[in-house]
């Protein structure tokens, strides 16, 4: 597995941001956005095209680069829903439900 998925997965699916991050996902009404976590960012760039990286504040001045995934909607909602069953959550969405 990619080390900035696995390293979003550890950061970022928690219990309490698990249905929000879902609905954000699998929402057929926001075909592009962004969802800013904790410390990722994921931008939704089409209805199921993701790109997930790291937020780095920098000062304007400088530019950095850093490293991205892009993944799609199914391999994305698997792995978090792997980590959502792994961490015992209650009310882990079945991919289907979507």
């Amino acid at each position: 597995m990619n080390e900035v998925i696995r390293d979003f997965l550890e950061a970022e699916v928690t219990q309490s941001q698990y249905e929000e991050l879902w609905n954000f996902i699998t929402s057929r009404s926001v075909t592009r956005g962004t969802y800013e976590g904790n410390s990722y960012i994921i931008l939704k760039t089409a209805s199921n095209t993701f790109i997930i990286y790291k937020e780095i504040i920098v000062p304007l001045s400088t530019i950095k680069y850093q490293n991205a995934v892009v993944t799609d909607r199914d391999y994305l909602l698997k792995k978090i829903n792997s980590v959502a069953y792994a961490k015992r959550f209650e009310n882990v969405r079945i991919i289907c439900d979507w």
